[in-house]
């Protein structure tokens, strides 16, 4: 059996030393590939080169390049796309330069590619073009390209009447005219499927879901996609993208592309929306995360150390948004930690408690900041709260403090009176008596000044069954108790009164089984009696005190088509529900001084929605003390 004549990589000659592969050219797509690989300074290049962006796919390492280097042959060992890939690139009259990270770095040489990664985004942004390959063609890929260089040229209007185009143009493009009217019922018949599954396919091919493309796409000059011997700009594709989405027939895939779209138009990027976008992007190391997403902002505000562990690199990242002169910054910090979660809750990591967990991705379990649970709908980034009333962040010696907004009735701080018991209520209609407990619980006596908080509490339920899409498990329950004390209460409670409220209520049972249901009243003693309520997905006690974040505006739901014009006295409201944790035995004095900086205490700190009631002044149902002394919350809560 001969030898086989690997090829040696010369060490790259200086810092800035890069080198291409000069690839030969071939009429026949199956001539074995040939090239010669040269060395080149980036502040002296004199060939105009393209660089190559793809995913890897198996590490199949059985095709071979013949590499002639000073009258010798030798050869790399490639898989089996980059092979393909190679073949379908290579011009038919002349040397094509490339560079390609397979073959232009030696993979066997970590100190070289640890050298050489950051300066990605200088080679891709530097070259001519760059080849985006996604693979070999299929059926319909001519049909589907025709189709995105269409929806590109749609001009920007609402959702409603792009979404009708988008429809249109898939008809017109796929010959199948049933689809107008099946997507306006929000059905798809077999034929009519045939658009959509055709762009779904392609969005799930592996470059859409992979990490260091982002970059490699966002700073080329000219970005062009390949699929087998058919081409198309990806700007065509991501405009299409953004178009897509407008049929809230969404996935990160398709959403990835559409934030292509949206970047090239930003004059402002920061590290904090491109991890929010960017959540499910893969990548080998945790490092990466971060670092391939780095090279897209300014490397005056983030540089990246490769010698420094990847959990001391996420400290740095939400330090850098912590310590931002913007409070809006500062405040998307915690959407990450409510929806990445803590990377302090991972086993062997040692890091504050206000460090996201980026190696995972975001899930949305409450409407915290937006009703939509799909979190790559077509919604934009929360890059602003829009309202006044948000609490302020500062990061001092490690330590994240809180303060509450402006001294208002929706920014006081407020404590826990009652809570229930996750899991400890009714799966089924024998059951319901449980929440008749509650019920009496909250209103031990039904005047008609419990009508607003008969308001508070259903706007509450309806806000979380539109956020989880009314599903099979937020039942109606329906018993004899609970009717009874329902009758009873309408028959104290002002006729208008809506009652739809009621079957809200009627609803409250089936949410109880996997989130906490609470009340709240002013932490500050001696302000007038008030009420509000909330929902978390932790279990909170009584004395727990709560924090306001932000409240926001929300547009036209069930919840607000109940609430007629009292809407305005109802504000949804993210908190912070915050205790003091119990001591954990073992846990020596040395190691908890260097965990939590110094606290005195460990602070337990989780996410809630809440409703709250706002302009008491005005209300005729009952009068509040709104005395900016009573309520205002002074002291900062210190989150280790």
């Amino acid at each position: 059996m001969p030898v086989f004549n690997g090829y040696q990589y010369e060490p790259l000659g200086t810092k800035d030393s890069l080198r291409l592969i000069a690839l030969n050219q071939a009429i026949h797509r199956t001539t074995p590939l040939r090239c010669s690989i040269i060395q080149c300074r980036r502040s002296a290049l004199s060939k105009d080169y393209s660089a190559v962006s793809y995913a890897w796919g198996p590490r199949d390492f059985t095709r071979n390049l013949e590499v002639d280097h000073d009258g010798d042959t030798s050869y790399i060992r490639t898989t089996s796309n980059v092979d393909m890939l190679l073949r379908y690139l290579r011009g038919q009259k002349e040397v094509r330069h490339l560079w390609i990270d397979a073959i232009c770095l030696n993979q066997d040489d970590h100190v070289e590619k640890a050298q050489q990664i950051p300066l990605m985004g200088y080679i891709y942004g530097q070259s001519q073009q760059v080849h985006i390959w996604l693979g070999t063609d299929n059926s319909t890929i001519t049909q589907l390209f025709a189709f995105f260089r269409a929806a590109s040229q749609l001009r920007e209007t609402n959702q409603q009447v792009i979404s009708t185009r988008v429809a249109s143009l898939m008809t017109k493009y796929f010959k199948d005219a049933s689809i107008d009217e099946t997507f306006s019922q929000g059905i798809f018949l077999p034929g009519a499927v045939e658009a959509l599954d055709s762009i779904t396919k392609f969005f799930d091919r592996h470059w859409f879901s992979r990490r260091w493309v982002i970059q490699e796409a966002y700073v080329a000059r000219q970005a062009i996609v390949h699929c087998g011997k058919y081409s198309i700009p990806m700007g065509l594709v991501a405009s299409a993208a953004n178009k897509f989405q407008s049929m809230d027939i969404s996935s990160y895939p398709i959403r990835m592309a559409a934030n292509l779209h949206r970047l090239k138009s930003s004059n402002k990027l920061t590290l904090m929306e491109l991890l929010w976008n960017f959540h499910e992007a893969r990548c080998a190391e945790k490092k990466d995360r971060i670092a391939a997403l780095a090279g897209l902002i300014s490397e005056d505000l983030f540089h990246i150390d490769y010698d420094t562990p990847w959990d001391i690199v996420y400290k740095q990242a939400a330090s850098l948004a912590l310590r931002s002169k913007d409070n809006s910054i500062r405040l998307q910090v915690l959407l990450h930690l409510f929806e990445f979660g803590h990377l302090s809750q991972l086993k062997d990591v040692v890091c504050p408690s206000w460090v996201p967990d980026w190696t995972s991705c975001r899930t949305r379990k409450l409407p915290y900041h937006a009703l939509a649970r799909n979190v790559d709908n077509i919604s934009d980034y929360h890059t602003t709260f829009g309202c006044s009333i948000t609490a302020t962040l500062a990061l001092n010696n490690d330590i994240l403090e809180v303060y509450p907004g402006p001294p208002t009735a929706t920014s006081r701080s407020w404590q826990v009176f009652y809570a229930t018991e996750i899991g400890m209520y009714p799966v089924n209609e024998l059951d319901t008596d449980r929440v008749v407990k509650i019920m009496q619980r909250l209103f031990p006596f039904i005047t008609s000044n419990s009508a607003f908080e008969v308001l508070e509490i259903s706007s509450l339920i309806q806000l979380i069954l539109d956020f989880r899409h009314s599903e099979a498990r937020d039942q109606r329950l329906v018993s004899r108790p609970l009717e009874q004390f329902i009758i009873a209460l309408t028959e104290k409670l002002p006729e208008w009164i809506h009652l739809d409220f009621f079957d809200s209520l009627r609803k409250l049972g089936s949410l109880l089984r996997d989130v906490c249901f609470f009340a709240l009243e002013p932490s500050k003693p001696g302000v007038s009696a008030c009420r509000a309520y909330g929902i978390c997905l932790t279990q909170v006690h009584s004395k727990d005190i709560m924090v306001p974040l932000w409240h926001r505006e929300e547009k036209a739901t069930g919840r607000q088509s109940i609430l007629g014009g009292w809407k305005k006295a109802i504000d949804v409201t993210t908190m912070l529900a915050v205790r003091q944790a119990e001591k954990r035995p073992g846990l020596g004095q040395e190691k908890r001084s260097e965990r939590i900086k110094g606290l005195e205490k460990d602070i337990i700190a989780v996410p809630a929605v809440c409703v709250i009631p706002s302009g008491w002044a005005s209300l005729q149902a009952r009068e509040y003390d709104l005395s900016v002394a009573d309520c205002a919350w002074q002291a900062p809560i210190c989150l280790p």
